[in-house]
């Protein structure tokens, strides 16, 4: 794990124990992790992930099922989630163009509208596609 960012202001919102099967997986997010893995999944010119509020790592995990050759990363600001990168979507410290594609599923809902177009911007910035 390495820390990249201080994340100030945000903080820690969801607790690590709601990331657990029955505490996460109900059937509405399985239709929504099927058509956001397919984007990546189904998609040959991508060979690298970096996945922002990576949760459970639950992409990464059906990535390494269906697509063993992308290399995954993670992003959070929660260490306990134990992320490739400890840090925040408002400046992250990669370089440009870093990863083939770049994921937030089920994390724009906890930025501050001020800090919103920031977010795209670098999700945008650090991916390749």
């Amino acid at each position: 794990m390495v820390v990249i960012e201080k994340s100030a202001p945000y903080s820690v919102q969801v607790d690590a124990s709601k990331y657990s099967f029955k505490g996460y997986f109900n059937r509405y997010r399985w239709m929504s992790f099927r058509y956001q893995t397919a984007l990546f999944a189904e998609r040959a010119d991508i060979h690298s992930v970096l996945d922002v509020g990576a949760a459970g790592s639950f992409l990464g995990t059906l990535l390494g099922y269906f697509r063993p050759d992308i290399t995954y990363h993670t992003l959070d600001i929660d260490p306990a989630l134990k992320p490739t990168y400890v840090g925040g979507i408002t400046s992250i410290p990669l370089n440009d163009n870093a990863y083939d594609a770049v994921s937030a599923f089920q994390v724009l809902e906890h930025i501050e509208f001020t800090d919103f177009d920031q977010a795209l911007s670098e999700l945008k910035r650090v991916s390749k596609k």
